[in-house]
């Protein structure tokens, strides 16, 4: 029963890590987009 147990534990913990590397990457591709769209603005308020 405590082999089963770690193995859900561990199992439990990839699950979360794979989904904190998910959010992660989905927070940098936001923060890329946003930094671009912000770059942009700068862009066309400097061209007016």
């Amino acid at each position: 029963m405590r082999d089963l147990r770690a193995v859900a534990q561990r199992r439990q913990r990839l699950i979360g890590d794979l989904r904190s590397r998910l959010n992660g990457r989905r927070a940098g591709v936001v923060a890329h987009a946003e930094i671009a769209t912000c770059q942009r603005r700068h862009q066309q308020q400097a061209e007016e």
